[in-house]
């Protein structure tokens, strides 16, 4: 669809006796393209392609109940240009692997919103390799992905994931990874949950990333161990971040390191680990009730600000706390 430069082309699959089964779809070459599965029709393809021209861009929407797009290989979304990957009101998204925002001027926008809408990725959710990739869950929308999430992939890679609402959802059997060698922002709020296996914040490059968990009843648990920052110090500035706030709750099963660039927030939150070891920076305070708690021990080798121990805003581990 929109092969030429500057043109518009729009393809409508529409109710639920309508389907397409097709080789590949491209959309976005040299023009606009948008590409509409609504009110329970279906698409099925091997491969999708959507914004791969400089020129051009290329939005595929899947609206409503039973309406369902299917991509039984890669759907790459923003490769040169802008890419849009919807689903609303209910619609499906099944997909093998998925990777936005691919080129330094790619844009890649994975959106699921309303009720009933969800996205399964069978294998890898990449967002941001070399260009801006973001993802969005919001008003009760829920994803699962089989295999690794990655955001903030490449040196130019930037992405941001926004789960928002109480009944939104998030589940990432894999490995997490928030900023490999670009910037990843991972923002979970509203009530939203997340769920992942080992997680890392700022995994191989010092960048800018952070994971912040607000409100009451938002959560994430991690079922293996997290990471924070990296042991590479080139500034002062602590910059690979977990912030929990307002109530919020992350638990991981497994161990926490807080290596020299990391920094872990709880501000009137709370934070459950088995061991917690901190290089970079801890901080628990708030004017509500603060928590870290574990099994393990607690070892702080850089100096911290610490809630007093034995206060509400403190910790509770029955193992020892170790600072110097």
């Amino acid at each position: 669809l929109a092969v030429s430069p500057a043109s518009e082309g729009t393809l409508l699959l529409f109710d639920s006796g309508t389907s397409l089964l097709s080789q590949s779809i491209t959309a976005g070459i040299g023009g606009h393209a948008q590409f509409q599965v609504v009110a329970g029709a279906q698409a099925t393809t091997s491969s999708l392609q959507l914004g791969t021209a400089t020129d051009g861009n290329g939005n595929l929407l899947t609206i409503g109940p039973g309406s369902q797009t299917t991509v039984h290989g890669l759907a790459q979304v923003g490769i040169q240009s802008v890419g849009w990957l919807q689903a609303s009101e209910g619609g499906t998204l099944l997909a093998e692997h998925i990777t936005l925002g691919i080129e330094a001027a790619g844009n890649g926008q994975l959106q699921i919103s309303d009720p009933g809408s969800t996205v399964t990725v069978s294998q890898d959710l990449i967002a941001g390799v070399n260009g801006i990739g973001n993802v969005q869950f919001s008003g009760d929308a829920q994803g699962s992905v089989g295999g690794q999430m990655k955001v903030g992939v490449g040196l130019q890679g930037s992405s941001k994931t926004i789960v928002r609402g109480a009944n939104s959802r998030l589940d990432v059997a894999g490995d997490l990874i928030v900023g490999e060698q670009g910037t990843g922002e991972m923002i979970i709020d509203v009530g939203a949950q997340l769920t992942s296996g080992n997680a890392a914040i700022g995994s191989v490059k010092t960048a800018d990333s952070f994971v912040q968990v607000e409100h009451e009843n938002s959560q994430w648990s991690v079922s293996g161990d997290l990471v924070l920052g990296t042991d590479d110090v080139v500034s002062e500035d602590t910059d690979s971040k977990l912030a929990i706030f307002d109530l919020a709750t992350v638990t991981v099963s497994g161990s926490t390191t807080v290596r020299p660039t990391g920094n872990l927030n709880v501000q009137a939150g709370s934070f459950a680990s088995d061991s917690l070891h901190v290089e970079g920076l801890l901080v628990v305070n708030g004017a509500v009730e603060s928590q870290v708690t574990g099994n393990g021990q607690i070892d702080v080798t850089k100096v911290s600000t610490l809630g007093d121990p034995t206060s509400p805003d403190g910790f509770d581990f029955s193992g020892d706390l170790m600072i110097g």
